[in-house]
């Protein structure tokens, strides 16, 4: 009798670090996914602005009315 509850005591306490461990990963995951949405983000602001920097250029370039 006694072994079996040591037993089961032991699969449950297993269980539960089998799960805490699971936790912890997806959460170490979820992050590392936040991160690299931010970093994507941060890039694709960077480059609109540049593309818009070009855009105005030229638009500049192409006006009639330019001073150069």
């Amino acid at each position: 009798m006694k072994s079996y509850r040591r037993a089961r005591l032991s699969g449950i306490i297993f269980i539960g670090f089998l799960v805490l461990g699971l936790h912890a990963v997806d959460a170490q995951q979820r992050q590392s996914d936040s991160m690299r949405l931010k970093q994507y983000l941060r890039n694709k602001q960077i480059a609109d602005s540049i593309e818009q920097a070009r855009a105005d250029k030229f638009k500049a370039y192409k006006s009639p009315t330019r001073m150069w």
